[in-house]
């Protein structure tokens, strides 16, 4: 068969035409199948997600429960960690006395020497002692059979019980506490000092404590040195009462100069302020006097200024006689503090003129049952009169019979005493002080002002011998700096109770100590000192001890010739 290129090209266009019609059938069809792709994709995502979603449902589900199950694991545990903290802390370590041991070998203490062992105690707030912790510490004092025993203060629960009103537990205590101290016993003696629960705004309730351990056997140091014997070798103990600075209560006395006179100054106080003299030498020439100061007598009608007489400050006991003027009431008046003025005649009238000095002289003796006294106040640019202008008796059971002098202040200020000069009835002059040196300004160590005893220091160990081994008991580590210039060999101290609960950054005492002037507990050196913070045995503000357990401390006292702790 014959074709012609018509033909041929006929064909050829129609199977063009049949490809194209198959190509887009194939494309229809394939559209097709990418919707239905497209669409199970779809699905399949939403599918997904779904599952997704349920899953993520599920997970927070759970994570919600395993909260919930935490939380209540997490609130057990602290519930049951709270309790035995408790537990722990309030009714086992309390009762876990500890007895720590140091050996102190000194240089000053000669290798053939027999050694001598000490006892600290400290903080023992007696009533937060549990029975069987009293008795564990009777028992290992007596085990360890101490050549000394030192209490660093705090022997009472707290202090407030000393306030007014509380009589009856004060009592109570001191009925309980000095049988229990009287228990303890060494053949050099127990020392102890007062801390901040041992004394009281209430001076004369703070006295009956100090006179009730006294007549108890327990010696009680109030800025006092003890020579100790000890064979061959002398130990000397000094003892610093407990300071309470409070300057807006208490003020102390410091030596100023002005118009080419040295005096000394006082500031305005809510309490009266008081500084005493210190004698040398303990001994019973201090009655029969004359004491003769000049005094400033101040503008300010609420003021007080006055010279005190058989002073037993240099005792620690807060009892005198004291002379005051005022210019309010213009007139001089006896007063007595924890004793009484049975007789007194008026003072006359004296024309007293503010902001001026005037001389006050008073004339105390000791007879075979009173005390007498008189006194006379005239100006500095006047003639001593010949009249005495108060005269008073004292002959109560609890009169006084010898003491030393000093000077006090109340109110306003400022207040300002001169030169002072005590004469005995025999002529002997007793003191005479003008408040200079070399023509400068100055107060000796000899005079302490009340609630500043630290200053004590200083006048307390200038007669140490150098040679001999010096102990330092003071409540408060705070006292380290005057004690390392003092030169004290071994000081014990006390106050922290260790914290007495130490957590990893803190403890309840932190605080209330300046640990730059010493240690929260136990023993440190600080140039030639060493240093000892007891923890102490009871338990104050918080009835709880946490890693701090009640201790005793034992000090083994020897020599070596070629080493010093």
């Amino acid at each position: 068969m014959k074709f012609d290129r018509l033909d041929i090209k006929h064909l050829i266009s129609e199977k063009q035409a049949d490809l194209q019609i198959f190509r887009g059938a194939l494309t229809a069809v394939s559209a097709r199948s990418a919707v239905c792709e497209l669409n199970r994709l779809i699905l399949l995502r939403k599918k997904i997600i779904a599952k997704i979603y349920k899953f993520s449902n599920h997970i927070i589900k759970s994570l919600r429960r395993m909260k919930k199950i935490c939380l209540v694991y997490i609130g057990i545990g602290f519930v049951l960690t709270a309790v035995l903290f408790y537990v722990y802390s309030r009714h086992i370590e309390p009762d876990c006395l500890v007895v720590n041991r140091y050996e102190i070998v000194s240089k000053k203490w000669r290798s053939d020497d027999r050694a001598i062992r000490i006892v600290q105690l400290s903080d023992l707030h007696l009533p937060t002692m549990s029975r069987s912790l009293r008795e564990k510490v009777i028992k290992a004092v007596q085990d360890e059979a101490p050549d000394l025993i030192l209490i660093s203060g705090d022997v009472m629960s707290i202090n407030y019980v000393m306030n007014p009103g509380n009589e009856v537990l004060y009592a109570a205590e001191l009925d309980t506490l000095i049988p229990y101290l009287a228990r303890l016993r060494a053949p050099l003696g127990v020392y102890m000092v007062r801390g901040n629960h041992d004394v009281s705004d209430e001076k004369e309730v703070s006295d009956q404590l100090l006179l009730a351990l006294r007549r108890a056997g327990i010696q009680v140091l109030t800025n006092q040195t003890a020579q100790l014997h000890t064979g061959r070798r002398a130990l000397y103990l000094t003892g610093i009462d407990y300071s309470a600075k409070d300057s807006a209560s208490v003020q102390p006395f410091m030596v100023q100069a002005q118009d080419g006179r040295t005096f000394l100054a006082s500031g305005a106080s809510r309490r009266d302020s008081y500084t005493h003299f210190y004698p040398h030498r303990q001994d019973d020439r201090w009655r029969d006097y004359t004491v003769t100061a000049r005094v400033w007598v101040p503008t300010m009608r609420k003021s007080g200024i006055g010279v005190t007489f058989y002073s037993q400050f240099h005792n620690g006991l807060d009892q005198y006689y004291q002379i005051r003027l005022s210019s309010a009431r213009d007139s001089v008046q006896f007063v007595a503090h924890n004793t009484t003025i049975t007789q007194s005649q008026p003072s006359v009238p004296l024309g007293l003129t503010p902001d001026f000095w005037y001389w006050c002289k008073v004339m105390v003796s000791t007879e075979e049952k009173r005390t007498s006294m008189a006194a006379r106040v005239w100006r500095v640019d006047e003639a001593e009169p010949d009249v005495w202008h108060a005269a008073a008796f004292d002959s109560g059971s609890q009169r006084l019979t010898e003491g030393t002098v000093g000077f006090c202040s109340i109110y306003e200020g400022p207040h300002r005493f001169g030169e002072i000069q005590v004469i005995t009835a025999h002529d002997d002059t007793l003191l005479r002080e003008t408040w200079q040196r070399a023509g400068l300004p100055h107060k000796p160590l000899s005079w302490i002002d009340f609630h500043y005893n630290e200053t004590a220091l200083p006048f307390l160990t200038a007669s140490i011998p150098d040679s001999a081994f010096n102990i330092l008991l003071c409540h408060s580590p705070e006292t380290l700096p005057i004690a390392v210039a003092a030169g004290i060999d071994l000081m014990l101290s006390g106050h922290t109770h260790g914290g007495q609960i130490r957590l990893p950054l803190q403890s309840i005492h932190h605080l209330q100590l300046d640990t730059r002037y010493g240690s929260l507990a136990g023993l440190s050196r600080h140039g030639n000192t060493t240093l000892h913070v007891s923890q102490g045995l009871g338990l104050v503000y918080l009835p709880l001890r946490f890693l701090t357990p009640p201790e005793i401390t034992v000090f083994e006292l020897s020599g070596a010739r070629d080493q010093r702790f």
